[in-house]
């Protein structure tokens, strides 16, 4: 049976391996150039391209040869990498060595040893290469030897696969033939080749149409001759069965050939071009929807009858406007930057749309050719070939031609300069995954650059899944076009026409808004369905990505068990792929950080597929494996569980593991020679999944034991396993979770680690579990920690225990090892001004404008030591080279050294006369650096301390120095605007580079030939040393002030930068793009570098934070807490027996006045809490944030009864009406809002024009007026009508607080300009104005019996004044800082402060001393924990037990008594509101 060829165009392939620079055997000179010449001259003359990147030298070992010929007959995404009408060509050029006794030639890779007697196991035999190329389905082979002995090659046959000999031919160049042509015969040959020279010479020079093998044997061998007779004489032979020969191998030539379709020529009109280009496209459309996007809609891998509907078209948010988007793209048409770029989360479809794009424009026959390319295949090229990616792209893409030749390159260009005389794009580009380029980008980006400066005929489309890509400079004129989820009613209608359960919550509408999470869901649900009573599959309630990810990998499970009902065998070997190899291959991934795995050892010799399949054959061999799948004992072998010896074997295995994961479980995708998963968010998925796999076995090492698992990777974890249907409520009620499993998996592995302690192995494990449990279940309320080691744990900011009616569920602690500081938040108490990493890369530095110095642990997070000592600000922290000590420079005006080991200061270093902003140490620690704001540098001895020197020649503060790397040459950068360096030795000046700007930082490159500097005018520069020149300028913000700090990578090739935009931006040094920007900080980034390993960023920020970011995701890897505590509203309850304050942590606290314990805390707000106030019956609590929202509170539960949202900036002020049935709130501009309790409803705007911000509102006594304090201006208002009754001016400053008397007769105020004001109001007139205060009034109010005045001030005291007389009776002082809101207690006898200290303080008004100090704490929600039966090596200080029970900790009985009496008095008068 003769088979049909398939008539695509032929390939002509070129295999290059040439070695000269051998280990063992003596090295060569010329196979190098020899096989690069042989390319130029095949490439230009006759079409050859390189069918993989050449094996020189180096890299042409071994292992490397065998895999690149057994690559030859493997397939890619578009098929046979060599099919059956392509012809190969593999050129070796290096020693060759024949075997007299085996009588068999063998090539010597790079790293052969000289064979024994009888062993030449390290050579490359040719019975190796006949077994390898017998199964490449090429039409013509010919191997050509340059080496000695080559004619040994000649002594055999290879095979021809069969259904090559079963095609049918008409032309006898058609009929497949294997040749191998030598350089001579069973001889050695000499390095300079004769032979190879000739077959050049030949190939180059001959001017006709085709030329056979057989005539470039005669031809090649006449003109050696004719040089060296009778010596090296080249030999060439057929070497196949008698029965296939015929056949011939011809060299077609390019350039002589007019009109040739393969290459445009000079001077050639391009007129035809685009049509060709369309046909090309339309062909890899076609070719594409059969191979790698076969899949690409992800329904099709289960059932075709969950399709997303045609109503589901691609929108998108431009401009604020929702369209179409195909309508988007085409409106930007005639515009100066018509170039789009498509943003989306991952499965938002942004690769399908791109497809549908191409679809709709090739269906239209529109102008404007569609050409698509991937910019994920940017990964797999050769450094050297990255340059041209999008024009070799174009070309190949369209089919035009495999290789970019100039002439090539002026043709496309032609096109893509010039616009369709339609007024549309010649060209339209869509570039898909811009953010999956994980290789160096600086050629593309150039490239980019390039095309949107000079194609005019061109509009590109890309796609990117983060906000990054707009910094990028070819983008920041591109419009944005923003994915839009899918609407809630098409869900619900696409859902209800497949008969599936509709959603119970927005949050699941919200998940099922992205297009492959509403295909997955829907599809795996219909399978669930079917199986539902399946005992074999175990589908989970899908409302996280998790559990629809898991659904959908069980879906494909029973999906393959119906495809292979008859074959138990396919079914376990599935089921094994699916559930423990592909979960051991993303595990890996992710550890390591890609998303894409090289599939050959060549392209990275030490991460790749085959040596994770061999380490996973490995692993997974393991008894533990067949307990939790037992269909697979017995199945060892036919799994292939061990170790394999064979090479051919591993290859075996390795191309049919692969077909299997990329060709039927599509869950990998193959592009060019790298591996990824269908959606990025499998890879963290299936990773997940074998940590599951490992607990499940009890196997913690090392995978839960060794690191800090990221947030990502714990969240999926939890979400599979189900810990978001946890409910502490449920656990509070004994009532049942029948979602929640309370024994799951993590479990398992952490009842597997109770009882063991003092390990760290098993502490990173429990670590790592506990934070899971936590992250998900967003609490640890109820959970039973018993027994476990939690010392590397960090309990701050997750809620231990909860309370409903005053009854609280704490989590267990019984046997608990803790320690007692990581409780509290560790963090700053002040902006961050300088981070830094230790040598190691293990813990991280930072430095405070709260005077202290604080190191922690990168792993977990927690502070390891806090180091006090300086009287000022710390500006500038670093470690020493060998990481053993500390530096710090402080506005104190000293230096200061310390012991990493013990903490204490080393030594003062003192002779600064102003602030000191910089230190560093020298590269061999033996040396100080300083730079200090008396415009000044010192160096200084690390072992005497002495002052060796004094650079003097700034003008103006040094804001930054460093040693360069030999530690030869001093940087300073200084606000005179200027950079210096300097010499060490002499301490001259060396050079003097002028900046416009103030200079903030600045820094030597890794090799100390380059500088860079940062400066307060938004741009960052880079200069040569040796020149002075300035190589290039980054700008960011043109024409705005941003002080930045800069740091190069290790690598010196790229540069980071923090600026006062609260962002992080990563550059490229070679082409100055901005590669990503980092957001997360809510304040300026002060401080900025890159880890050792240049693997991570590290920030910190004036907003009390340190921030560790992944540089390859840009994702935010932990967040080191600082303390924004500062108490901003206090108030008593009605009855007096309990106290409210709301605080910038974003809490309100409620505190037993008796016991001085906190009773419960309430989260809920997303900013800063600024007001608090209770209701008239104490049963409710109002309060009111910078998240623009108003929120009220039930007292007996803690429950967020109404959340009132309307306001358009921070909300300042809240009150109730005396009736209790209105609430009134002032905010941001001027405006109060006035709301109705019952219903939620806004009754009323208020607002005075050209006011400004509303910090104080209240309601007369009456309920009849409102009371607002705008600007510099007390309001009043009707509450009835909302008309603006009368405006008191007096104030010189913003008005900070105002009330009624209790009499409603008179007005109070407090203002910015010091001073308290009251007001007749019947008059309107200021009756007093009380002076006192040294600093801004920031809250008044009256006693209650009208006769005193209540004042609190930003110079931390309170004061109380006479009504009568406007004396001050009494000054409070106290507060540490400044007082922000003041109150009296019901009954007058006392007095409640509030302050940015942290502290809530009563004080007795009869004696004006202080009764009690409440500390707020942030992230403390311990109320109830029993801590009294930890285990006995807890540590917890005299303090920190002191601070503890604050908060409703109990170690003893006492504590138990107190808590209990507390909590019973808090219930008592709200028995009847419960819920």
């Amino acid at each position: 049976m003769l088979i049909k060829r398939n008539p695509h165009q032929p390939k002509s392939y070129l295999l290059l391996i040439g070695i000269g620079a051998y280990q063992n055997f003596t090295p060569l000179e010329y196979p190098v150039s020899d096989c690069e010449e042989f390319l130029e001259v095949l490439n230009k003359h006759y079409g050859f391209t390189l069918v993989s990147a050449p094996l020189f030298n180096e890299e042409a070992n071994w292992q490397n040869i065998n895999s690149e010929l057994n690559r030859l007959s493997d397939k890619d995404e578009d098929g046979d990498i060599v099919s059956a009408d392509d012809d190969l060509i593999i050129y070796f050029s290096g020693h060759g060595h024949f075997d007299q006794k085996l009588e068999e030639g063998f090539w010597v890779p790079v790293e052969g040893a000289k064979p024994h007697t009888d062993n030449a196991q390290s050579l490359f035999s040719i019975d190796r290469l006949k077994r390898l190329l017998k199964n490449v389905k090429a039409r013509h082979i010919l191997i050509i030897v340059d080496a000695c002995f080559g004619q040994s090659f000649t002594f055999t046959n290879i095979e021809v696969p069969k259904e090559i000999q079963l095609l049918k031919y008409e032309r006898i160049e058609e009929k497949p033939s294997r040749w191998v042509m030598t350089s001579g015969r069973l001889e050695t040959v000499p390095d300079q080749s004769l032979f190879a020279e000739a077959l050049r010479n030949i190939l180059s020079q001959n001017a006709e149409a085709s030329l056979s093998v057989k005539t470039l044997d005669t031809l090649v061998r006449q003109q050696v001759e004719n040089k060296v007779q009778g010596k090296w004489v080249p030999d060439c032979q057929l070497v196949v069965d008698e029965a296939l020969r015929g056949g011939e191998l011809f060299f077609h030539r390019l350039s002589p050939i007019p009109a040739t379709d393969r290459a445009p020529q000079p001077g050639i009109s391009t007129a035809t071009l685009p049509q060709r280009m369309w046909q090309g496209s339309q062909a890899y459309l076609e070719r594409l929807k059969v191979g790698r996007f076969k899949y690409l809609r992800i329904e099709k891998l289960l059932l075709t009858e969950t399709n997303l509907p045609d109503f589901v078209d691609t929108q998108v948010k431009v401009q604020e406007q929702i369209s179409p988007l195909q309508k988007a793209v085409q409106s930007l048409w005639g515009q100066a930057q018509p170039h789009a770029v498509v943003l989306g989360e991952g499965g938002m479809g942004k690769t399908v749309s791109l497809l549908r794009l191409w679809e709709d424009w090739l269906e239209s026959q529109a102008a404007a050719v569609p050409v698509f390319i991937a910019l994920n295949e940017y990964n797999a090229l050769p450094a050297a070939e990255r340059a041209d990616f999008v024009l070799r792209s174009i070309a190949r893409n369209c089919g035009l031609v495999e290789s970019l030749t100039d002439e090539w390159k002026n043709a496309l260009w032609d096109i893509l300069r010039h616009p369709h005389p339609a007024g549309s794009p010649s060209i339209l580009l869509l570039l898909d995954g811009f953010n999956e380029v994980t290789a160096e980008r600086t050629p593309l980006l150039v490239e980019l650059n390039r095309l949107a400066q000079e194609a005019q005929g061109i509009q590109m489309v890309i796609t990117s899944r983060y906000v990054e890509i707009r910094n990028f400079q070819w983008a920041q004129q591109s419009e944005i076009l923003e994915l839009q989820a899918l609407p809630t009613d098409k869900i619900a209608g696409y859902l209800r026409d497949l008969a599936l359960t509709q959603p119970k919550d927005q949050a699941m509408f919200q998940l099922l808004g992205n297009p492959m999470m509403l295909t997955i869901y829907a599809g795996s649900s219909q399978i669930a369905q079917r199986y539902a009573s399946d005992s074999r599959f175990r589908f989970l309630p899908a409302q996280s990505v998790g559990e629809l990810l898991w659904n959908f990998t069980e879906a494909q499970m029973v999906k393959h068990y119906e495809d292979n009902a008859h074959d138990p065998d396919e079914q376990i070997w599935h089921r094994f792929l699916l559930r423990c190899l592909l979960p051991y291959l993303a595990y890996c991934m992710e550890e390591q950080g890609d998303f894409f795995l090289a599939y050959r050892r060549r392209s990275n010799p030490d991460f790749n597929f085959q040596i994770l399949l061999d380490e996973a054959f490995v692993e997974l061999n393991r008894e533990e494996l067949m307990d939790i799948f037992p269909d697979f004992a017995g199945k060892r072998a036919f799994l292939g569980l061990g170790e394999l010896s064979d090479m051919d074997a591993h290859e075996q295995r390795a191309r049919l593991v692969r077909e299997y994961l990329v060709e039927k479980l599509t869950l990998l995708v193959l592009e060019k020679d790298e591996l990824r998963f269908l959606h990025q968010n499998f890879r963290d998925f299936f990773a997940a999944c074998h940590l599951l796999n490992m607990a499940d076995m009890g196997i913690a090492a090392p995978y839960w034991t060794t690191r800090a698992l990221p947030v990502y990777l714990r969240r999926m974890l939890a979400q599979i396993e189900g810990e978001h249907h946890y409910d502490p409520q449920k656990v509070w009620a004994d009532a049942p979770m029948p979602v929640f499993q309370a024994q799951n998996r993590l479990t398992l592995l952490l009842n597997q680690c109770r009882g063991t302690f003092h390990d760290e192995t098993t502490q990173t494990t429990v670590m790592n579990l506990v934070r899971t449990l936590a992250d998900e279940r967003q609490t640890l309320v109820g959970a039973d920690l018993r027994d476990l080691d939690l010392q590397k744990f960090c309990f701050n900011g997750i809620p231990l225990s909860a309370q409903r009616h005053y009854q609280h569920l704490p989590m267990r602690l019984e046997n608990v090892l803790l320690k007692g500081k990581l409780l509290f938040s560790q963090g700053h108490n002040n902006g961050v001004t300088s981070v830094c990493y230790s040598p190691d890369g293990k813990k991280i530095l930072s430095g405070s404008h709260d005077r202290m110095i604080k190191e922690w642990s990168v792993g977990s997070g927690e502070c390891l030591q806090t180091l006090q000592g300086h009287s000022d600000e710390v500006q500038s922290v670093c470690y020493s080279p060998d990481g053993k000590k500390i530096l710090s420079g402080s506005d104190d005006r000293t230096v200061k050294e310390w012991s990493v080991e013990s903490g204490q200061c080393l030594q003062t270093l003192q002779g600064h006369s102003d602030e000191v902003q910089s230190v560093c140490y020298s590269p061999d620690g033996k040396k100080i650096l300083s730079g200090s704001r008396d415009d000044s540098v010192k160096e200084w001895s690390v072992e005497s301390g002495e002052c060796l020197q004094t650079l003097r020649g700034h003008s103006h503060w040094v804001k930054s120095v460093c040693y360069s790397p030999s530690g030869k040459k001093i940087l300073s950068g200084s606000f005179d605007k200027t950079v210096k360096e300097w010499s060490v030795g002499s301490g001259e000046c060396l050079q003097t580079l002028q900046v416009k700007y103030e200079v903030i930082s600045v820094c030597y490159s890794p090799d100390g030939k380059k500088i860079l500097s940062g400066s307060s005018g938004s741009t960052v520069k880079e200069w040569s040393v040796e020149s002075g020149e300035c190589l290039q300028t980054l700008e960011t913000l043109p024409g705005k002030s941003q002080d930045y700090k800069v740091s190069y990578s290790p690598d010196g090739k790229k540069i980071l930068s923090g600026s006062l935009d609260d962002t992080v931006k990563e550059w490229s040094a070679e082409s100055g793009e901005c590669l990503q920007t980092l957001q997360g900080h809510s304040g300026a980034v002060r401080s900025v570098c890159y880890s050792p390993d240049g693997k991570k960023i590290l920030s910190g920020s004036w907003d009390r934070t340190v921030k560790e970011w992944s540089v390859g995701s840009g994702e935010c890897l932990q967040t080191l807490q600082g303390n924004d505590n500062c108490v901003h509203s206090v108030c008593y309850s009605p009855d007096g027996k309990k106290i409210l304050s709301g605080s910038w942590d974003r809490t309100i606290k409620e505190w037993s006045v008796k016991s001085e314990e906190c009773l419960q805390i309430l989260q809920g707000h997303s900013d800063r809490v600024n007001s608090v106030f209770y209701s008239l019956d104490g049963k409710k609590i109002l309060s009111g944030s910078d998240d623009k929202s108003v929120k009220e509170w039930s007292v007996s539960s803690g429950e967020c009864l109404q959340t009132l949202q309307g306001h358009d900036g921070n909300v300042y002020s809240v009150c109730y009406s005396p009736d209790g049935k209105k609430i009134l709130s002032g905010s941001w501009g001027g405006i109060v809002k006035e709301w109705l309790v019952a219903s939620g409803e806004c009754l009323q705007t208020l607002h005075l024009q050209n006011s400004g911000m509303v910090y104080s509102v209240s309601y007369s006594p009456d309920g009849k007026r409102i009371l607002s304090g705008p600007g510099q201006a007390v309001v009043e208002w009707s509450a009835a009508s909302g008309e603006c009754l009368q405006i008191r001016r007096g104030h010189s400053h913003l008005v900070t607080s105002v009330c009624y008397s209790p009499d409603g007769k008179k007005i109070l105020s407090g203002s910015h300009d010091n001073s308290v004001r009251e007001w007749s109001m019947e008059s309107k007139e200021c009756l007093q104005i009380l002076r006192g205060h040294s600093s801004s009034v920031s809250s008044v109010c009256y006693s209650s019996d009208g006769k005193k005045i209540l004042s609190g001030s930003w110079d931390e005291t309170v004061k109380e004044w006479s009504v009568e007389s406007g004396e001050c009776l009494q000054t409070l002082r106290g507060h540490s800082h400044r007082v922000t809101s003041v109150c009296y207690s019901p009954d007058g006898k006392k007095i409640l402060s509030g302050s940015e200290d942290r502290t809530v303080k009563e004080w007795s008004v009869e004696s004006g001393k202080s009764l009690q100090t409440r500390h707020n704490e942030v992230g403390l929600i311990i109320q109830g924990c029993d801590f009294s039966r930890c285990h006995p090596d807890s540590v917890f200080t005299k303090e920190e037990k002191k601070r503890l029970r604050q908060y409703g900790a109990i170690f003893d009985e006492k504590d138990r008594e107190t808590w209990e009496a507390a909590t019973a008095e808090a219930r008592s008068g709200l028995e009847n509101d419960k819920k």
